[in-house]
Formats: C-alpha cells, sequence, structure tokens
C-alpha cells in the first residue's frame, strides 16, 4: 500500500497511456492506436508475460449447442470455417474477418461463456496442447499475478516461516517488479471492464480487441485471459483451482482449406458424444493406471502424462466445491467434466500402451 501511495503519479500515467491508444482508434486511425498500445507493451515489459508451456499443457473444453451436426466429429468443434468468417460476432478478445479457436480451463466456464441454460443443451469436447508442439509456444498471459501472489503464494510462505522479503535488490524481492505488476494488473481491469451495452460498437471491446491484433502480428500464438462472467454460485473451490481461464488461439488463413488443420494437429482432441455416470474414484484411478504404466517405460511420454497430473490436481481443487448447495462432481456440469478426463485418461492409456509395446 506505501508502494502504491508513492506511485500514484506512474499509476495514472499507466491509464493515460492505455487511454490514448482508445483516443488514437476513435480520432485518427487503427493501425495509429494498434502501434500505441503495443509501444506501451514494449515499453512497460509487459510484453514478456506469456503462460509458462508447463501450465498450457490441459484439457481445455469447447462446446456447442446441440444441433444437425456429428458430435463424435472434432472439426464440428472446431473454429469457424474460414468461408463462414461472416457468422464471426463481435467479441473481446477477436480479430474482425479471422476466426480464431477458443477454449475454456473447465466445463462450467464453458457453459457461462455460451450463457446456457442447462449444460445439457450443449455438446462438449476437450482439446488438448501437445507438449512436443507448445513448448515454444508464446501466449500472453493477462492474468492478475497480485491477486495470484496474496492468495496462493503468501499463505503458504508465511505459514511455513518462509523470509520472502517485499524490499531489497534484486529478484529475491517482490519490490522490483511492483510496477509491471500494477501496471498488467491496470490492463487486465481495462481489458475486462463490464460492457453498458452491446450495439454494433462496443466500446469496452476496443482495448481488448486491438491487444488481440498486436500479438497476433508480433507473432504470438495466443492469449490467455480470466472469464468475465459471474462465478458466485460456485462455492468454497480452492484457491488453487484454475477453472476460470480462457484461451485464445490465434488461426492461420488458407485458401485451400476450410480450416487451420496444421494448428488442430498441434492438440490431441476428444468428444463426449453422451454424458457417462463416471465417479470422481473411477477417474482417478483411471489416471493412475496411465501413471503407473508410464514408470514401467523408458519412452518420454511428457504429452501423456503431464495433462493428466494437472487434471487430477483440478480435481482435487474443486472436489469440495458446491454449486447451490450441491457437490460439484454431482451436478450435470461436474460430471460431464468427469466424463471428459475420464475418456481422456482411457485415451492416454492407449497412446501410451502403444509407446511401451
Amino acid at each position: 500500500m506505501s508502494d502504491i501511495n508513492q506511485h500514484i503519479a506512474q499509476i495514472e500515467s499507466t491509464f493515460d497511456k492505455i487511454n490514448l491508444s482508445y483516443v488514437k482508434f476513435i480520432s485518427e486511425n487503427q493501425r495509429s492506436a494498434i502501434n500505441s498500445l503495443y509501444g506501451f507493451l514494449e515499453e512497460s515489459l509487459l510484453i514478456d508475460r506469456t503462460v509458462d508451456s508447463s501450465e498450457l499443457v490441459r484439457a481445455m473444453f469447447r462446446a456447442r449447442w446441440k444441433g444437425k451436426f456429428d458430435p463424435k466429429d472434432i472439426k464440428e468443434f472446431y473454429h469457424v470455417p474460414f468461408s463462414k468468417r461472416h457468422l464471426v460476432g463481435s467479441q473481446r478478445f477477436s480479430i474482425p474477418g479471422l476466426p480464431l479457436l477458443y477454449l475454456g480451463s473447465s466445463t462450467l466456464t464453458v457453459e457461462k461463456e455460451l450463457e446456457a441454460n442447462s449444460s445439457y443443451d450443449l455438446v462438449y469436447s476437450v482439446f488438448l496442447p501437445s507438449y512436443s508442439h507448445f513448448y515454444r509456444a508464446r501466449i500472453f498471459s493477462l492474468r492478475n499475478n497480485i491477486n495470484d501472489l496474496l492468495e496462493n503464494s503468501l499463505p503458504g510462505i508465511m505459514d511455513g516461516g518462509v523470509h520472502y522479503p517485499y524490499s531489497g535488490d534484486g529478484d529475491y524481492s517482490y519490490k522490483p517488479r511492483f510496477m509491471r505488476e500494477i501496471q498488467a494488473n491496470i490492463l487486465l481491469q481495462i481489458c475486462t471492464f463490464p460492457t453498458e451495452y452491446k450495439k454494433s460498437f462496443i466500446p469496452e471491446y476496443v482495448i481488448p480487441q486491438m491487444l488481440t491484433v498486436a500479438l497476433q502480428e508480433k507473432q504470438f500464438d495466443g492469449l490467455c485471459f480470466p472469464s468475465t462472467k459471474c462465478f458466485e454460485g460456485l462455492k468454497d473451490n480452492h484457491r488453487f483451482s484454475s477453472h476460470h481461464l480462457n484461451f485464445v488461439f490465434f488461426t492461420e488463413y488458407s485458401a485451400d482449406c476450410d480450416n487451420d488443420s496444421s494448428l488442430l494437429d498441434r492438440f490431441y482432441t476428444f468428444t463426449l458424444d453422451k454424458k457417462r455416470n463416471i465417479g470422481k474414484k473411477e477417474v482417478l484411478d483411471a489416471i493412475e493406471r496411465v501413471c503407473e504404466l508410464n514408470r514401467s517405460s523408458e519412452v518420454n511420454n511428457t504429452d501423456f502424462i503431464m495433462p493428466l497430473v494437472r487434471a487430477k490436481l483440478q480435481i482435487e481443487y474443486i472436489e469440495n466445491s458446491s454449486i447451490e448447495s450441491v457437490r460439484y462432481f454431482d451436478t450435470d456440469i461436474g460430471k460431464i467434466e468427469l466424463s471428459l478426463y475420464f475418456k481422456m485418461a482411457n485415451e492416454m492409456y492407449s497412446l501410451v500402451s502403444e509407446r511401451v509395446a
């Protein structure tokens, strides 16, 4: 708090610099505005904020409304075909005229983003980034690191009696990173302002859309940001739970193909044509079966094991949560998530078995 009070001028300047990009957008042109925003990212060193590849290799979910299509065909869940780009509406993090791939970190996030009243109205799929293909990916991180520090890291650090100074020289203390974290948080808040109204022009979408364009032009592979939807109904979730994240992956247009096939090849994919009554223990046992098989293998199975470890952690983090007094994994949306994890574990077992053999 002391540091915040001592840096009011810099904090105000950060708002001014981001606001300048908006002013340039409405008074000059989009190119001038995007250049201004990217200049701010470079000057503040926020351009270096990327998602660690180990965090990226996780089950990511996508759903669509039930309809007349094959729910077992993963391409039915992929990005909007290039030939149907006219169907792409204006979204908070979007590029006009270029369909992108949007994924959620949980089935609950996907349901909220689609504003569905019931999980039964949707059909689901999993897109699992391959570590072999994404370990060098540049995914811009628009997460709130200050909040993560306060809620996730400091409680354990303080309980353990670890000396973690705020002041001091070098990266060992937090103070040298203070201003960059404040600026990142300001950018996050501006990009997630609630919309006052949704018409043909949405002022609150200008900055996040320009950010998306700037990142795509600078050869980023996508970005990660927290959902702007309300999760107040989910009670008692573990502070380490990352159930509320969205991921955007940039696509590369092809005149010969209706979708970005090379991007799709970088994922392992699974669909769920019908929900199964799978319990948490069955899923955890299925995950352990794959891990046990991997221990007997001398082959590098990082692609298959890492996402299962993350799935296990996610289950443990959210297992005591509830929605309207019902345990999360006893709700319809929770059962669907377990079913997808179970199918993923079985598919991973088959893939590891082939490599062991």
